[in-house]
This record gives structure tokens, sequence and C-alpha cells, in this order.
């Protein structure tokens, strides 16, 4: 079967290892067969969306329970309403990575974020 597998892929090691095991697991019956493949190495979800991303903005929505005028901000309102093109508008990444992480988190002790961690484990 070989190349025809991953015709976007170059040529090399990787590749030939890949499908050096997907020759071998043809095999294993399909029902003892359980892989997890991700193009960098980790088995994060990232789609349809990455994990903390929508952990924080489950903790803007608990937010903005107890603040109703946050709501009112357009950044946080494209992150509530998942609207992407709004989103993207208002540079999601950094609202996520920044400001969404510090207005949730300002004025709460260094440890209180472990708490909705701990629990969810």
């Amino acid at each position: 079967m070989g190349n025809e597998r991953m015709p976007s892929w170059r040529a090399g090691t990787t590749r030939d290892a890949i499908t050096a095991f997907l020759d071998a697991v043809e095999d294993v019956p399909v029902d003892d067969r359980v892989a997890y493949f991700d193009n960098d190495g980790t088995l994060w979800c990232e789609r349809p969306s990455y994990v903390q991303f929508d952990f924080f903005v489950d903790a803007l929505r608990r937010r903005v329970d107890a603040d109703q005028d946050l709501a009112d901000r357009p950044e946080f309102a494209a992150l509530l309403a998942g609207d992407a093109v709004r989103r993207a508008h208002h540079a999601a990444i950094r609202l996520a990575a920044g400001t969404v992480v510090v207005a949730h988190f300002h004025g709460i002790a260094e440890t209180a974020p472990l708490g909705p961690v701990q629990r969810g484990l």
C-alpha cells in the first residue's frame, strides 16, 4: 500500500515508519486496534477547539454570570457568542491567552485557579 496513503507527506524515515506501522497493523483484528495520531506528537484535542480555550470560555461565562458588564465588551461578546469572524477581529489568541485570563483571575489568589481543574479531574 505504502505511499498512496500519505500523498502529501515527503518521502523519508517518518513517513516510512508510519506506513510500515499501518502495514503491520493489518494483522491486528479491527476490534483490538487503538491508535492516536497528532501532527505535533501530543494527545491534546485540537478540533473542534482546543481544550484550554474551551476551559477559558467556560470560565468567562461564569465570570459574566457574576458581572454582566463583561458581556458588553465586544471581545468577550464575540467569545461568548462563538462568532469566529468577530473573534478573529478581536485577536482571539491574544484574548484567550491574555485578556480573558487576566479578567477572570484578577484579584484571585494564586492557587485558586487550581480548584476548577482539580474538580474536573
